[in-house]
Formats: C-alpha cells, structure tokens, sequence
C-alpha cells in the first residue's frame, strides 16, 4: 500500500535504529511512513520484521546508497535524515500537513531545520540540551562563506541536508547527482537544482531533528570528512563558481559509473559479511 512518505536514513550504526524508528512513529501519527534503510550492516530483526521497514545491502558512497534505497519508495514524498539523531516536535506530521493542506505547492521543498551536538551519535542518548537553533539566516546560502565564494550560487537559496519533497520532483530531477560521495554536497546540489527550476524552499517553522557532531575526522566521520574537503567541494566549484552555473544533465542510474565499494570507508578485502 502506498505511503504518505519515504524516510531514508544511509545507515552505518545499526544499534540507532530502533530509536530512530520509534521517534519517527511519535512524530509521524497523522500520515503513514516507510522507513527505507540502505547499509553495509545487517540491521535489526525487529525492524525486518515490520511492513513498513526496507533494507537495501550496500557498500557504497553515500549519495548512491540513497539513490538506490530511492528506488523502493513507495509514498508521495521522499525525506532524507541520518542515524545518529532524534525527531522533534511533531514535525514530520506538521510537515505533510502544510503539503497536504495545499498551503505549499507539491512541488515545494521543506528544510526540515535540525540542531547538532546535541546527542551521542552511537547511543542517542542527549548530551546537551541542543535547545538553541541556528538563526534563520543559516539556513541560507548568503550565511556560508564558502558558498558564497562560487558566483553561481544565489545568495538567497535556502540550503539544508535534510528535506522533504515529493517522490515526484525527486525522480524528475533525476535525483541526486552523484558524483558527489556523501549527502552533503549532493543533497545541496539538489536543492540548488531545484530553485533554480522555480521550487520555493520553505523553513519548518519548529526544530524537526536532534542530532550529534562529529568534527573532522573524529569517531567514523572521517570519510564524510575527507570527501567533503576533497572531491566533493571541488565537484561543487566545477558546478557552481560560473555564473550561471555548469550544470549537466545527468540520468537516474549515472552511480553505476562510480564505485559499488567506498573506500574511504571500507576496503574492499575485508567487508561487513552480511548473514
């Protein structure tokens, strides 16, 4: 049966998963929801066990491990979140509550405002209050000098790495480009995409997610890290620092041109053994 959304988490903490899947159930009792989960790991029986839960067995980058899980969607919108924080405040109900109540265009785009170094990434257990919001002008791209540094950025397109658009726009876009390796820059990259076509960007009104913060290479955040300073940031100047931009049209399934291993995470001789 069709869903009213798909939530895709690219999962390496397992262990997070069930919290995860509970604080979506409490932010998320007016619609119904699937929760698509592409990982290395085996995640937990119990969430295999439940009609609503996919799982997708990959080793790849990030970005491609989404485009994949993409592709089991079945609901009207699509939201991209991560496993090391919580849902808040209702907001995914207030989210598709806005869409359906025709008060934003279907084919608008929600950032889904979220707070970091609030919880512990491998627990979830709250290690600050992470009460305090970044101001309204972060979630703008005028507020980050290093986008505003590439003159085919708006300074006044909303950025933000996890939204909400429909299933629809998502697929019309091709979804993500992914010759970018993490979420990041490829969830930026569509959100730029899509301003520039016409789709308003509109900020949730309240925080819809607490998360954790790993700096540099710290924890497991080091191949997010090092793909960050590296390919992707210089994938986004070769898009982004002409004005307009060098955007390329690229097809669905172009992450079959890139590597089904990441290695920044993993080396290919000694994988996760999937059961």
């Amino acid at each position: 049966m069709k869903k009213n959304i798909s939530i895709i988490i690219p999962s390496i903490r397992p262990q997070n998963l069930i919290k995860i899947y509970e604080s979506i159930k409490n932010n998320c009792k007016e619609h119904s929801f699937e929760l698509i989960i592409p990982s290395p790991y085996l995640i937990p029986d119990e969430l295999l066990a439940k009609e609503n839960v996919k799982f997708i067995h990959t080793y790849a980058w990030p970005s491609i491990a989404f485009q994949q899980a993409a592709l089991l969607s079945n609901a009207d919108f699509i939201y991209n979140t991560t496993d090391d924080g919580l849902f808040q405040n209702n907001s995914i109900d207030k989210a598709l509550n806005l869409f359906y109540s025709g008060k934003i265009a279907k084919d608008d785009i929600i950032n889904m405002k979220y707070v970091e170094n609030a919880l512990d990434p491998y627990t979830l257990e709250e290690i600050s209050s992470g009460d305090s919001s970044y101001p309204e002008i972060y979630w703008y791209a005028k507020a980050h000098q290093n986008l505003m540094e590439m003159e085919g950025i708006n300074p006044d397109w909303n950025i933000g790495c996890q939204f909400i658009m429909s299933l629809d726009k998502f697929y019309s876009l091709n979804g993500l480009n992914c010759i970018f390796e993490n979420g990041n820059y490829s969830f930026l990259d569509l959100m730029f995409r899509s301003q520039i076509l016409g789709a308003k960007v509109i900020n949730l009104s309240v925080v819809a997610f607490k998360a954790s913060f790993l700096p540099e290479r710290s924890g497991d955040h080091g191949p997010i890290h090092d793909s960050s300073i590296g390919p992707d940031i210089q994938n986004l100047k070769k898009i982004y620092c002409s004005n307009p931009p060098s955007i390329k049209a690229h097809s669905y399934d172009n992450w079959k041109n890139y590597p089904s291993v990441w290695d920044k995470r993993f080396d290919k001789n000694c994988l996760p053994i999937k059961k």
